[in-house]
């Protein structure tokens, strides 16, 4: 499949952020993993989107197929915020397998929501030009920061 090396970047674009807010509760006891919400991935994904929109110079005959892929970009945000969300609240209650079952459940949403990302992103990747084909490439072969990636400081 000729695609096969976007779709691993094209899943950094749509879900940046989930790591910091999926890992398990042992690991995040820090002062920014508290800042790490699960509104994080929603509030990012206009954000992504519009970034995306740009990089590639969407044209008005693409507007569709990106609405279409915008549209799973909002919604897989919104499933793994609710994933990240019930699994924060149950933090200071929650026994080790039922934190490890949480994060099963974010884990998946992340894997359903690739399932329902590819096939839009393929849409859109068909129509587009070769001079975006191109764009597209260098974008997701190096990720949404150009390959660095964020740390913050604690």
């Amino acid at each position: 499949m000729k695609y096969r090396h976007l779709f691993p970047s094209l899943a950094v674009l749509s879900l940046v952020g989930a790591a910091a807010t999926t890992m398990p509760a042992f690991a995040a006891d820090t002062p920014t993993a508290a800042k790490a919400t699960a509104e994080q991935p929603a509030e990012r994904a206009d954000e992504r989107i519009k970034q995306l929109h740009d990089a590639l110079k969407i044209t008005p005959d693409q507007e569709a197929k990106f609405g279409k892929l915008a549209d799973v970009m909002r919604d897989n945000a919104k499933e793994m915020g609710d994933a990240v969300e019930k699994r924060e609240a149950a933090k200071q209650t929650t026994t080790a397998l039922d934190d490890l079952k949480a994060y099963q459940a974010v884990a998946q949403a992340h894997a359903d929501g690739l399932k329902a990302l590819v096939p839009a992103f393929e849409n859109l990747y068909g129509a587009l030009s070769d001079t975006q084909k191109v764009q597209a490439d260098e974008l997701f072969k190096h990720g949404p920061n150009g390959g660095k990636h964020r740390h913050k400081a604690s």
